[in-house]
């Protein structure tokens, strides 16, 4: 196991045979440019050199785990919506491209990563997801002097999913490992893919995918704010069937869940107001803030647990029209949108209809 040392805001444990992670602010979602740099991770202690080999066996509670190796990056169990899953290691273009990322939560997973001189693979539990002889940095001017010095390797993840991993080497070598290329590969999550082709989403066929007890939590949910005469919501499904939002205008709230095959997020927050004149969208804190207030009385550690959940900002540009700040008890929190970001749990579905009661109230 390589030893690992956190930079920004990760919580971590370390023994000789397994490290346990979790990064506690937000991280960039899209990495779409060159301003979305990721601050929160772990970093080995070494640098590594061309052709080499990635091994680890990894566990993952909740989506979206991020290997980064050089200046570049490779996704694993990406919502539909995360479309830069691969990045170059030495020249990284920003731009959107998709592979078979997906697998299997709360299970041991074994991932092997070959960045060869010429040629690159990932492998899922043996099976070959990616294979490329093109990436930038095989006929990059600027590779052999970054080799030469040697690439760092970070690892981090969506805020709060819990990374367990329980074997991690890389192996160096002087010349290419040896790829037996498969012709074909699976098919990448791009959208709900429990959704027939051409077919009008329905509640039922949208969530179908997802485990049996996290289905019945959203149906649980979906009948409470349906149901609940204090805050009237109004269910929209989106017409491919990937997101379920919930909006309680009057309420100035809203509650979206994004299913993504068995896996899925989903995110409560101040509704958006469209400005036509200006072009421009606002939120409103009022209802969502006097809420916390109020619960905080209370429950003071129930309220700082939902705010520590909040979508935090990443810097994704210069002058920011989406941050909305929530004052609670005298301080301020900024978040993205003002959203709240939930775990696929079903306590935090709980946690959900418990502030939208607290709503109600007030």
């Amino acid at each position: 196991m390589l030893t690992f040392i956190p930079k920004g805001n990760v919580k971590m444990e370390q023994t000789p045979d397994r490290l346990w992670f979790t990064v506690t602010s937000a991280i960039p979602g899209h990495f779409h440019k060159e301003s979305a740099v990721c601050r929160h991770y772990l970093e080995a202690e070494s640098v590594y050199r061309l052709p080499l080999r990635i091994e680890m066996t990894v566990s993952l509670d909740a989506p979206v785990f991020h290997v980064m190796f050089g200046s570049g990056r490779i996704t694993f169990v990406a919502t539909w919506n995360i479309n830069r899953r691969i990045e170059d290691i030495v020249e990284p273009h920003y731009r959107p491209v998709f592979y078979a990322d997906h697998f299997p939560l709360n299970t041991p997973i074994k991932i092997s990563v070959i960045y060869n001189l010429k040629s690159m693979q990932i492998l899922i539990n043996g099976e070959e997801r990616y294979y490329s002889t093109k990436e930038k940095y095989m006929k990059s001017v600027r590779f052999n002097e970054l080799n030469t010095a040697g690439l760092p390797l970070r690892l981090s993840a969506c805020k709060r999913t819990e990374v367990t991993i329980c074997q991690l080497e890389v192996t160096e070598n002087e010349t290419d490992f040896e790829i037996t290329n498969r012709d074909s590969t699976p098919e990448p999550i791009r959208g709900n893919i429990d959704l027939p082709k051409n077919e009008k989403p329905t509640f039922d066929v949208v969530i179908a995918g997802l485990p049996d007890d996290i289905r019945a939590k959203i149906v649980e949910t979906d009948d409470f704010l349906r149901t609940y005469k204090p805050v009237k919501f109004r269910r929209i499904m989106e017409k491919n069937g990937n997101k379920i939002t919930y909006l309680a205008s009057a309420a100035g709230v809203s509650y979206m869940i994004m299913p993504s095959g068995d896996v899925m997020r989903h995110s409560f927050g101040s509704y958006l107001q469209w400005n036509e004149k200006d072009n421009l969208g606002k939120r409103d804190a009022a209802p969502l803030e006097i809420a916390l207030n109020q619960l905080a009385e209370d429950d003071p550690d129930f309220v700082a647990r939902i705010l520590s959940y909040k979508n935090d900002c990443t810097g994704c540009r210069p002058k920011c029209v989406c941050r909305v700040d929530y004052k609670v008890q005298g301080k301020i929190y900024s978040a993205c949108h003002g959203k709240i970001d939930f775990k696929m749990a079903i306590s935090e579905f709980d946690d959900v209809m418990r502030i939208i009661r607290a709503i109600g109230i007030v």
